[in-house]
């Protein structure tokens, strides 16, 4: 629950798997329906990573706009599919990469939800549409959801 940002905001952690106490990353996620009735996803860093590592839902009530930064790249847009959803983004809303060193650099992210698999890719372009970060043949993390 983070009115100030949005209606439906999401903590995303990724922790370690022979130790769930140690978090490997954190994101915000919000989600809105966009104009054309489809899902809109956008993905933000934390500015104070530190600040939120507890997760704790209570802690995120305070959650303000300045409290996040945008990450490079372009926000998500869902459709359903036969099987799942399907998240593709639109080059008109990529944001440049400082990861990158210059705005010359994009960042595509994917994404695929079926059942309890969800799939994942982060692909960094240069100016010329070269993918010079991450696997072009298979560029998906794949993750499964298991029991709690």
């Amino acid at each position: 629950y983070a009115p100030l940002v949005g209606t439906h905001v999401f903590h995303v952690r990724e922790t370690s798997l022979d130790d769930p106490r140690r978090l490997v990353m954190q994101r915000i996620w919000t989600l809105a329906v966009s104009p054309d009735k489809r899902i809109a996803q956008g993905v933000m860093a934390l500015a104070e990573p530190e600040r939120w590592r507890t997760g704790d839902p209570e802690l995120f009530r305070s959650l303000l706009p300045q409290d996040l930064r945008p990450l490079g790249g372009c926000d998500l847009y869902w459709t359903r599919t036969a099987s799942g959803f399907s998240g593709e983004n639109r080059h008109a809303s990529c944001r440049a990469d400082a990861r990158a060193g210059d705005a010359a650099h994009t960042v595509e992210y994917r994404a695929e939800l079926q059942g309890d698999r969800l799939a994942l890719s982060e692909r960094l372009y240069d100016a010329a549409g070269r993918v010079v970060m991450g696997d072009a043949a298979d560029p998906f993390y794949r993750f499964v959801r298991r029991g709690r």
